[in-house]
């Protein structure tokens, strides 16, 4: 079975080196609903990613690659209830420098199925534009 993924990117009025920090402090992940005290991220390839939400099952992973900003790999392991089983996906944010600041590309794959895939495009299009907004703010 062929899995699905998800490609998108969005451009941000701030030095690749800026929006690479604010992803490494954990900003992004922030964006994404997670309840305050219930996620972690250890930025460092090895390092832990964990985040909970009142609304969906908790997420669970590791930075695989890490290279300064212009690359961040992670895993992204959550609950599909479609399969009932946990389902372990990758994450792959290229950062570029661009003429009027920089862009985010955040490529998302693995999905076993279109439902888990729109759910988890839905939910990132989102964070990453309230992330976009609050970085300009």
């Amino acid at each position: 079975m062929e899995r699905l993924k998800l490609d998108m990117n969005r451009d941000f009025k701030c030095k690749a080196e800026t929006l690479f920090k604010a992803i490494g402090e954990g900003v992004l992940f922030k964006m994404t609903g997670v309840i305050e005290g219930k996620w972690s991220a250890d930025f460092k390839e090895g390092g832990a990613i964990h985040l909970e939400w009142n609304d969906c099952s908790p997420v669970k992973g590791v930075f695989t690659k890490i290279t300064p900003h212009t690359n961040i790999d992670f895993t992204w392991d959550y609950f599909s209830k479609g399969a009932d089983k946990y389902i372990e996906t990758d994450i792959n944010i290229i950062i570029t420098e661009n003429e009027n600041g920089s862009n985010l590309q955040l490529i998302h794959t693995g999905f076993h199925s279109e439902a888990d895939r729109a759910d988890h495009n839905d939910g990132w299009t989102s964070s990453v534009k309230d992330f976009s907004e609050m970085m300009e703010s």
